[in-house]
């Protein structure tokens, strides 16, 4: 698993990320690329379009609103 805080705990803004370090993105790729990624809706749709789905990985994304349908990743509605 692999999570990211900034130093005060925080994950998130709303749907940005609070920081933008190009080296960390570079090592994230690294690391994921090939393997399964999971993450929420609002994660998943804070994703730039040229990077949505994730190249390379499974998309997993997490929702409970029956509505959401995010294109080119798996869903799951339930735990």
């Amino acid at each position: 698993m692999i999570a990211c805080a900034a130093r005060n705990g925080v994950i998130g803004n709303g749907p940005h990320i609070p920081w933008s370090i190009r080296e960390e993105f570079g090592h994230f790729t690294d690391l994921t690329m090939g393997f399964p990624c999971v993450m929420g809706d609002v994660t998943y749709e804070s994703l730039p379009p040229k990077f949505k789905p994730l190249p390379g990985r499974e998309n997993i994304v997490l929702s409970l609103d029956p509505r959401y349908t995010p294109a080119g990743a798996t869903l799951f509605r339930d735990f």
